[in-house]
């Protein structure tokens, strides 16, 4: 059924030419920012709280944390391994995504003080799973991972509380 809005006819209104592009370019960016803010958020302190127990346990806390980066990097620059996008459904992202981040925050939540960094490594996983996931030809699923990880940070904070680093 079609949408009546100020006196025009509109099948879908999120795709309409007047819905304000200006307004939803920020919302985007508002959500990017904030998806990434929570897993840097998280990542950071488990790596500054590594630090204050030792160096040589900040160090190791560190290199978890920039190891998934530096592979993701070379792989997307030097091989053609991530080169080929397979098309995602943006819902299955969105729902992957969703679901790791409680897993994520569940999980770790009980790591602080743990030997191994795991943590640092699982939230620079995600971080550079979500980063690697935006093009400019697939905005869509860039922001799928986003909301999942917005969504699923949500659904932590209700049911568990604020996560460690957040308190």
């Amino acid at each position: 059924m079609p949408i009546v809005l100020y006196g025009t006819t509109m099948n879908n209104p999120v795709d309409s030419n007047q819905s304000p592009k200006g307004a939803r370019m920020w919302l985007c960016a508002a959500v990017m920012a904030i998806a990434l803010f929570i897993l840097l958020a998280n990542m950071l302190t488990f790596v500054v709280f590594s630090f204050n127990v030792s160096l040589g346990a900040g160090l190791r806390s560190l290199a978890a944390a920039v190891l998934p980066f530096t592979v993701v990097i070379y792989m997307r620059l030097f091989t053609r391994l991530l080169r080929v996008r397979r098309r995602i459904p943006s819902f299955n992202l969105y729902f992957l995504f969703t679901v790791w981040t409680i897993f994520l925050f569940g999980f770790t939540r009980s790591l602080y003080g743990f030997a191994f960094p795991l943590a640092e490594l699982m939230f620079s996983i995600t971080l550079a799973a979500t980063t690697l996931r935006y093009s400019s030809q697939s905005v869509s699923a860039f922001l799928s991972c986003c909301y999942g990880v917005i969504t699923g940070f949500l659904i932590y904070v209700v049911f568990a509380g604020l996560p460690f680093s957040f308190q």
